[in-house]
């Protein structure tokens, strides 16, 4: 997700761009996401109260406070690649926040029950996505990943534009590609990963004027990933 870490000073059109996906579909987004992950959640751990839980490239962290309030667990851990500014610093909502460098992620074998990787790793290299889900795997019992897929050049445009005015406004870049069914299998399967549960289409823009024609819910999946055993 994006954060508001990224880019300290935003020109007039960063600021327009970001008020303008702040109206029409982070909120939305948001709160759609925290439900579909919190249930998820739910069902694969009946008590919850004690969960562990870490969002990787955790953004403005407004997603996993969301997601502890649903499912009722403990306030989430967050981690990405910005430094949290000193006036940030006493604030309740980075309390639990941590710097990382993109790939090794500070904690020890299996320290989280729940890890979540939402919309990062289109932003990686193909080998920035198996090392991070690689750690993901590591730290965390089970792996939930939102994404992008792409089906065509169509797809892949109107995802490009949706991340520039999700993202560019933050200094993120836009991706050229997106995975493919076959591509986040792969990936999965690379770096010691099995999706056991899958979501394969979420309508994330239902709420926009033909937001269900123009941008289609089998653009948007869900998967959660257990490390694979090995025989």
């Amino acid at each position: 997700m994006s954060s508001p870490l990224a880019r300290g000073r935003k020109s007039w059109f960063n600021r327009a761009m970001i008020g303008l996906h702040q109206r029409t579909s982070h909120s939305h987004r948001v709160q759609q996401l925290a439900q579909i992950i919190s249930d998820l959640i739910r069902k694969r751990f009946p008590v919850t109260s004690g969960l562990r839980a870490i969002d990787i490239g955790c953004g403005d962290m407004s997603l996993s406070t969301l997601i502890a309030q649903h499912a009722q667990t403990m306030p989430w851990n967050g981690i990405d690649l910005y430094a949290l500014p000193a006036e940030r610093a006493g604030q309740a909502a980075w309390a639990h926040y941590a710097q990382f460098d993109g790939k090794h992620i500070p904690a020890a074998d299996s320290a989280f029950d729940v890890g979540l990787l939402c919309d990062v790793l289109h932003h990686a290299s193909v080998d920035e996505q198996k090392q991070l889900v690689s750690e993901a795997l590591r730290v965390c019992k089970i792996l939930i990943v939102k994404d992008h897929i792409e089906h065509g050049l169509w797809s892949r445009q109107m995802l490009r534009l949706m991340d520039y005015i999700g993202n560019h406004a933050y200094g993120v870049s836009v991706p050229r590609r997106y995975f493919t069914t076959s591509s986040f299998t792969s990936l999965v399967q690379a770096a010691g990963g099995t999706v056991v549960q899958s979501i394969p289409q979420i309508a994330l823009y239902s709420h926009l004027p033909l937001g269900n024609l123009i941008l289609r819910a089998h653009w948007q999946f869900v998967a959660v990933i257990e490390r694979r055993i090995s025989t």
